[in-house]
């Protein structure tokens, strides 16, 4: 396994990128319209590579102000090369104004392509993680598996 990119979270809000990479955005006329710098994470996982970016910035040209063809400041793009033809790919936008992020996940195939949204659509990188979270189920299970037990039962009182 090979893993490069990311940033690192230095606390008070202050984030160190470890991969910048920068693209100039295109509309479908093929005119430049601005430029966006990302923070780039990539994964080689037996011979599966994953490649995602976050956009940290947008620059749109001269003209093109609040260009359409530019991508929103947090939106995140990952694609998972499966291989044999086979690719994951994730979005997630940002919501306007504290509205619901957009997030689809697509599964390319040589035969077609399969929505997922109703999968995997429900996970949002963008929404800040509580670590916590992964252990509330467990122990939810564990606290209701105790209220349950009667000690005096089990006792045999």
């Amino acid at each position: 396994m090979e893993l490069g990119g990311g940033a690192a979270n230095l606390g008070g809000g202050a984030v160190l990128p470890l991969a910048t990479q920068d693209f100039n955005i295109y509309n479908v006329a093929g005119t430049e319209v601005g430029s966006i710098d990302t923070n780039e994470a990539v994964t080689d996982l037996l011979g599966s590579s994953n490649t995602a970016f976050t956009v940290t910035s947008v620059d749109p040209l001269a003209g093109e102000a609040g260009s359409s063809a530019l991508p929103t400041v947090g939106s995140v793009y990952d694609v998972f090369n499966i291989s044999g033809g086979l690719e994951n790919i994730y979005t997630a936008i940002p919501g306007v104004d504290g509205g619901a992020d957009t997030v689809t996940d697509t599964l390319v195939t040589p035969l077609g392509v399969v929505d997922l949204d109703s999968l995997f659509g429900g996970i949002d990188t963008i929404a800040p993680l509580d670590p916590g979270d992964a252990f509330t189920a467990g122990l939810d299970a564990a606290s209701a598996a105790v209220t349950s037990v009667d000690p005096l039962a089990f006792l045999g009182l």
